[in-house]
């Protein structure tokens, strides 16, 4: 499944925010894309993630999301990467 189905998918069902953590714009593009040609787009937040940098931010600036996501790339804590794909 598309990332950008997933997303339109999660936000059918009630999600209020969906994270798109593949560090790819193109993803966000498609994503607030598809979400906004199915009129969810104002109803959930939108958060990006993945490998996010200082430098990237000015650059995010433009693109059509609500939050960022930096912990993993500013604090380089240990974590456990998981990744949820929502299903029917």
């Amino acid at each position: 499944m598309e990332i950008q189905t997933e997303a339109v998918l999660a936000a059918q069902l009630g999600v209020s925010v969906v994270m798109v953590d593949t560090g790819s714009i193109a993803d966000i593009r498609a994503c607030a894309a598809s979400l906004t040609q199915v009129g969810l787009r104002s109803k959930v937040k939108l958060a990006f993630g993945g490998g996010v940098e200082l430098s990237d931010l000015p650059k995010l600036q433009e693109e059509d999301l609500d939050t960022v996501d930096m912990g993993r790339a500013i604090l380089d804590a240990p974590l456990l990467d998981l990744r949820y794909d929502v299903q029917n």
